[in-house]
């Protein structure tokens, strides 16, 4: 018990002691309890607000509320411009290819950019990755391709290495 409660609350004896009755002990109580209780109440409703703002963040509220199993928002695919200069085609001999062969054989190729966020030209993308593997096999490294082809190109910056990545995968 702080001072103060106890000298506005205390009955002072003949003596000069201040005292508490037990009554008076019972009504500070009393006034702790129903203070705690609000206080309790404030953090719980604050804590219940900061929970549902959370989830609110993610999208995962609105999924569960619309029965949805996807997320309400999706985060926006960054689109790649096409490059600015034409890059050499390499084409081996008797290695004649329309682009719509071109493109159903390297589909699982654009899919996994696609997925990853990485919007771009399907013959530009194809062409790329071909000049970027065939630079790497010459010893050039993926720094030097990022600036060489990618760049130009218009990958942004997050994508370089997502973009290695995929082609390693694909074309390596």
């Amino acid at each position: 018990m702080d001072l103060d409660t106890f000298y506005n609350h205390a009955k002072t004896m003949p003596s000069g002691f201040k005292v508490l009755t037990e009554e008076d002990l019972d009504r500070i109580g009393r006034e702790r309890r129903r203070a705690n209780r609000g206080r309790w109440a404030a953090i719980g409703g604050v804590s219940l607000l900061a929970f549902f703002g959370c989830l609110a963040g993610t999208g995962y509220a609105s999924s569960v509320l619309s029965g949805s199993s996807t997320p309400a928002a999706e985060a926006p695919a960054h689109h790649v411009k096409a490059p600015a200069h034409r890059l050499a085609k390499s084409q081996s001999p008797g290695h004649n290819t329309s682009t719509s062969d071109q493109t159903s054989q390297y589909q699982p190729y654009l899919d996994a950019l696609a997925n990853a966020g990485v919007t771009v030209q399907s013959d530009w993308a194809i062409q790329t990755a071909q000049n970027v593997e065939a630079a790497w096999a010459n010893g050039e490294t993926e720094a030097q391709t990022d600036q060489q082809y990618l760049i130009p190109g218009g990958v942004y910056p997050q994508h370089l290495a997502i973009f290695d990545a995929i082609v390693h995968q694909y074309f390596g």
